[in-house]
Order: C-alpha cells, then structure tokens, then sequence
C-alpha cells in the first residue's frame, strides 16, 4: 500500500510537508495507514484466525506504533522481536500458553504485510516466529515475572487471586 493509497482510503486528505506540519498530522497518517492495512488483513486472510489471534496481529502494529516509533510500512525484523520477545511480556496479560495463538498472529500479519504491503524486510522475521523453538521461547518469556511490567504485574496477581 502506499502512502496515497492509505490517505485516499482513509479519507485523511492530501499530506504537505511543511512548517506548519505537526507531529500529531504523522501520527494520525501512521494510523491511519496501519488501520487501512489491518482492515485488508481482518477482512481477507485474517478472516480465517480466531479474534485473539487476529487481536494479537493488531497489538503488534500498536506496539510497534507505541514502543518504536514505527508504522506498518515501516516494520523491521527488529521492530517485530522487540515487540513480540519484549513488549508482549510485559504489557500483554496472558497465560503463557497462549505464545503459539500469539505468534499464529503475528506470523499471518507479517506474512500479509509481505505480500500485499511490499513489505519485504519483514519476511526476514523466519527464525523469530518459525517452530516449537519460538513457541517456547515466547512462552518462557510471557511467564518470566521479571520481565513483567508494573501493570501486568498487577492483572496477573489480581488473576491468580480470583482463581
């Protein structure tokens, strides 16, 4: 999708870059453009993941938006690792079983991505989400307490509570 594309289907206008041009106007393209991408996912291969899975596919897009500064178009290996093998364990409250439905997620979003985004970098991401070896590193990841944030901390010990 390119940038005209995204600005065209989202109703967002025509893009100058200019003086007045405000940090805000990017945010809203990226999100914008990352919408656009994620509603041609849900509607067409998404269609077939289950709503956590696809619930996971967009987490990425929003923590890659959030933690690295960075849209769907814009999306490296390393964006994808930090957010799934980081950002997921500590922000994402879920059983670590719960790693291969994730990585189902993400690895039908950056296949999309590759394909219909011409998002060729992102294919690269093989080994991160390949095979039991990653399932099993994301789930000794989302289970590790120490990589928890504060907030996670909290839900997971509220959950442990009420169960």
């Amino acid at each position: 999708m390119t940038l005209e594309h995204a600005l065209e289907e989202t109703g967002v206008g025509v893009l100058v870059i200019g003086p007045s041009t405000r940090l805000s106007d990017g945010a809203r393209i990226f999100a914008a453009m990352s919408e656009a991408l994620l509603e041609r996912f849900v509607s067409g291969e998404g269609a077939t993941l289950t709503i956590e899975q696809r619930a996971y596919a967009a987490m990425l897009l929003d923590y890659a938006s959030a933690h690295a500064g960075v849209g769907a178009l814009e999306l490296t290996p390393i964006d994808v690792e930090y957010v799934v093998l980081y950002a997921f364990p500590r922000q994402v409250a879920c059983d670590p079983s719960r790693a291969h439905d994730i990585l189902i997620g993400v690895r039908a979003l950056v296949a999309f991505l590759e394909r219909d985004g011409g998002m060729v970098t992102v294919g690269r991401c093989g080994k991160l989400l390949d095979g039991d070896a990653a399932v099993a590193r994301l789930e000794r990841r989302l289970a590790d307490r120490l990589l928890w944030g504060p907030a996670k901390r909290k839900l997971m010990s509220d959950h442990a509570v009420a169960s």
